[in-house]
């Protein structure tokens, strides 16, 4: 039996442009529907949560109190819906089919005590940025910082930081870079 690759189909028929776009795909339905519903991630959530301030008084919750979880990262406490359940090592690649069984064993074959932590959401996408580009979480949440100013606006941001905002784009990330790290 030959496999079928689903981006390159014989009628010409094109569903993903390219083999990254489906192997994004089965990446994301794996996440979704094995690991979102997983009883070892929804008993390890229920297991870890604690009540946490509300911050308001509320009619319903008079004692403003919610479940939540402490970040293991930044140490702060979240609601429910702020915090993730995170594999401790991450960063599983799925590139290529022969990568299926080691990304779903990575994955879903996990030991709540020693694979899974609650993470905030913040501090969660400053840690796969960090293992994906192979720098430490600082390093990742300086490099994230500079991204977001970018993305917001550099030159307004940079307006009354530096005595001329620099000419292109590639001049004022470096003009950003130096001001961040020198923040940090």
């Amino acid at each position: 039996m030959s496999v079928v690759e689903p981006w390159t189909t014989p009628t010409g028929r094109k569903i993903w442009k390219s083999k990254a776009q489906f192997m994004a795909y089965i990446r994301g339905g794996i996440r979704l529907g094995l690991w979102n519903r997983s009883p070892i991630k929804l008993q390890f959530l229920k297991d870890n949560r604690k009540k946490v301030p509300l911050g308001r008084k509320t009619i319903p919750n008079p004692k403003g109190m919610i479940w939540g979880g402490e970040c293991c990262q930044c140490k702060k406490d979240f609601k429910i819906s702020d915090i993730n359940v995170d594999h401790k090592v991450g960063n599983h690649k799925l590139q290529d089919v022969d990568d299926l069984q080691n990304f779903i064993t990575a994955i879903v074959f996990v030991n709540p005590e020693t694979d899974l932590q609650l993470i905030c959401k913040g501090c969660h996408t400053i840690k796969s940025y960090s293992e994906r580009m192979g720098i430490s979480f600082k390093e990742a949440e300086i490099e994230k910082s500079i991204i977001a100013i970018i993305k917001e606006g550099d030159r307004e941001w940079l307006k009354g930081r530096v005595s001329e905002v620099g000419s292109n784009a590639k001049i004022r990330r470096q003009q950003i870079t130096e001001i961040v790290r020198s923040e940090y």
